[in-house]
């Protein structure tokens, strides 16, 4: 499916305020209903048809903690990374298993 525009987003609040039902324009910009009517309701709630800006997910460690972990593989590059995940007390739902080995390997290429 397309992306709409802003530009196209704005005709679109133009057109329903004008009386054509969320069906007809629809059909007009070859677009589906739902996206007709959250384009809509998003003039309503914000007054605008622009996407927020969004941060995307928050970083898992802090620097002083990447600082530590890198630190613990740098004295010994061959532990696994799963222990050091069970020693800090890192469990699936807190980080990923690749975050610490991420960790691992930069370490690993430094040497």
């Amino acid at each position: 499916m397309r992306r709409i525009t802003v530009e196209e987003g704005n005709q679109i609040v133009d057109k329903l305020q004008a009386g054509p039902t969320i069906s007809e324009v629809s059909r007009r910009f070859g677009v589906r209903r739902q996206t007709i009517r959250k384009f809509y309701e998003s003039f309503c709630n914000r007054g605008s048809v622009k996407n927020l800006h969004r941060r995307g997910r928050p970083p898992v460690f802090t620097h002083r903690q990447e600082t530590l972990l890198r630190r613990e593989f740098e004295r010994d590059a061959f532990v696994a990374a799963s222990d050091v995940a069970q020693n800090w007390g890192i469990n699936g739902h807190t980080v990923r298993r690749d975050t610490v080995f991420k960790a691992r390997d930069l370490i690993s290429v430094q040497f």
